[in-house]
């Protein structure tokens, strides 16, 4: 049976009026490529955020469950709760590489590089080695030279905006000392991979509502996916404190 036309959306996620973003309302940053379900956290072409292994396991899962007449109706949503589980490792995975006080690789590894050699979907952990050079300066070592000035545009062009900068064929990424306008780069920045995981979670909701259909029944699809919205919203709030508290 074909899946329905259309499916319900899930609440956009609050904004704390503290940090506006720049221009728009955060949630404009979904063209960010999809990330990987589970242990890949990043895409190395793969995605994130649930559009990959995890959605596959739970697609066949439900085929086996169906045949062997298992589940409710044939369906189980264990499947897709843990490729909801997957999204949500994966934000605090990115999340934890956000900190204040000096420079951290994990501000430029989630970062997504435009017109790679890898194609548009890729990240910049995908296509070099992100290292601190110093209290105050990232390099990517990139893999293939020809990606250097990519990545440091999309740098340039990312909400940190910082000045990176290609030299002897690799990016150098000085870090402004903390300040107010430096923590509201980073919470923005915060902001754009919860929106990848709720996407994430999004298309795991999709997916079981599809199977659900299917077999008949619709048992705990919402409920799980409310679940999961809610810890990506804590998620982010308390990521959002620490920011803040610590600049």
């Amino acid at each position: 049976m074909a899946p329905p036309a259309s499916v319900a959306r899930l609440p956009i996620l609050g904004l704390p009026s503290e940090c506006p973003p720049a221009a728009g309302s955060w949630h404009q940053w979904a063209g960010f490529a999809s990330k990987g379900a589970g242990g890949n956290k990043r895409g190395k072409g793969g995605g994130k955020g649930g559009g990959g292994a995890g959605e596959e396991g739970a697609g066949a899962a439900v085929q086996s469950g169906a045949a062997d007449g298992g589940g409710s109706g044939g369906f189980s949503m264990a499947p897709f709760e843990s490729a909801m589980a997957d999204s949500l490792s994966a934000l605090r995975h990115e999340l934890a590489g956000l900190r204040t006080g000096r420079a951290s690789p994990g501000m430029l590894e989630a970062l997504p590089v435009p017109g790679s050699s890898r194609g548009d979907g890729a990240h910049v952990k995908s296509l070099g080695t992100v290292v601190a050079r110093g209290p105050q300066l990232l390099a990517v070592e990139v893999y293939t030279k020809e990606d250097a000035e990519p990545v440091a545009r999309a740098i340039r062009n990312s909400p940190l905006a910082f000045q990176a900068r290609v030299e002897s064929g690799e990016v150098l990424v000085p870090v402004p000392r903390l300040t107010l306008e430096v923590v509201q780069r980073l919470v923005k920045l915060a902001r754009q991979e919860a929106n990848e995981a709720l996407q994430g979670v999004r298309r795991s909701r999709q997916r079981a509502m599809e199977a659900a259909r299917e077999a008949g029944r619709q048992p705990g699809v919402q409920v799980s996916t409310d679940r999961f919205t809610r810890e990506v919203e804590s998620v982010l709030k308390a990521k959002e404190k620490d920011l803040h508290e610590n600049h």
